[in-house]
């Protein structure tokens, strides 16, 4: 997906939450002759941005040398936030192979003996700085893709929260950097799956809205 692509997305992403959080049809799931252009405008967007996951993830190149974790069970946060109304999702810039120096989302591995909801909690705060309650964490999806992780085998659960607009973040444990980007400035090309993810946590948040 291109830059003009990726805006005109927010841009139809945005006009149906609007118009739905204005409307009473559509808040209740009633015909309207101005909403429905609307919603299906960014449905059909939506489907055309979920088409990606099918494509494989980038070829990475490992050398021998290299040892990794053992793959396995990991999660991945969506965690927005809405500055001067300005939608705002927070990454980090990954400071380890695989995908070194790309944008992802904040994640990494559940403990033994843990739960996907409490680690998603606990990387947010270790690689951001972020805390939250763990039950406030939503589930987007589980990925489980062959080939999303170049490590191997890998099986993510996705969750989204959107915090407070005075949320600041500070990069920590293995994260290089950790920053608000504007929705709109989402870069295409980011680390494993996580365009995928980032894309059905939006979807969520606009069906919920609807």
């Amino acid at each position: 997906m291109s830059d003009t692509q990726f805006i005109a997305y927010m841009d139809a992403f945005r006009a149906a939450t609007e118009h739905t959080a204005a409307c009473e049809a559509c808040r209740n799931g009633l015909p309207c002759a101005a909403g429905d252009p609307i919603h299906d405008d960014f449905a059909a967007r939506h489907a055309a941005w979920q088409a990606r996951k099918h494509v494989a993830t980038p070829t990475v190149a490992v050398a021998e040398e290299t040892v990794w974790a053992t793959p396995g069970y990991t999660v991945d946060i969506v965690c927005v936030r809405r500055r001067a109304g300005v939608p705002e999702v927070l990454l980090i810039e990954r400071g380890d192979a695989p995908f070194k120096g790309l944008p992802a989302l904040p994640g990494g591995y559940v403990d033994e003996g843990e739960t996907s909801q409490a680690a998603a909690a606990r990387e947010l705060r270790e690689e951001t700085g972020v805390r939250v309650p763990e039950t406030a964490l939503t589930m987007v999806g589980v990925y489980d893709t062959p080939g999303r992780d170049p490590r191997g085998w890998t099986v993510s659960v996705a969750y989204r929260i959107e915090v407070p607009d005075s949320t600041e973040a500070v990069a920590g444990d293995d994260a290089a950097s950790a920053r608000w980007t504007p929705l709109t400035a989402v870069p295409e090309a980011m680390a494993f799956d996580h365009g995928a993810i980032l894309a059905d946590a939006l979807a969520l948040t606009a069906a919920r809205s609807a």
